[in-house]
């Protein structure tokens, strides 16, 4: 999974963070379902402006979306499954 972001003004460069595996997790008092990036032993990349001396291999990223893990599970059970997946709020850290 690959997360872009742009800045402003323009000569500071996009960056590119890629992770390798997530893991399920779900809001404390909301109880959304998300994930977290990379999942453990996973890796972490970051491409562009804020890379780092090692290239992002510490940044994390945790995302949730704007369902339950009940109601994402019953999406996913229809017959045309779960389309998409909306996103509420979440966490990038470029390390």
């Amino acid at each position: 999974m690959a997360v872009a972001s742009t800045y402003t003004p323009s000569s500071v460069h996009a960056s590119v963070v890629s992770f390798s595996g997530y893991v399920i997790v779900t809001e404390a008092t909301t109880a959304d379902v998300g994930f977290s990036l990379p999942d453990t032993g996973g890796t972490a990349k970051v491409v562009g402006s804020f890379a780092g001396t090692d290239h992002g291999a510490k940044s994390t990223a945790t995302i949730y979306s704007t369902m339950t893990s009940t109601q994402a599970l019953a999406a996913c059970a229809t017959g045309s499954g779960l389309a998409s997946l909306s996103l509420a709020a979440g966490v990038v850290t470029l390390s």
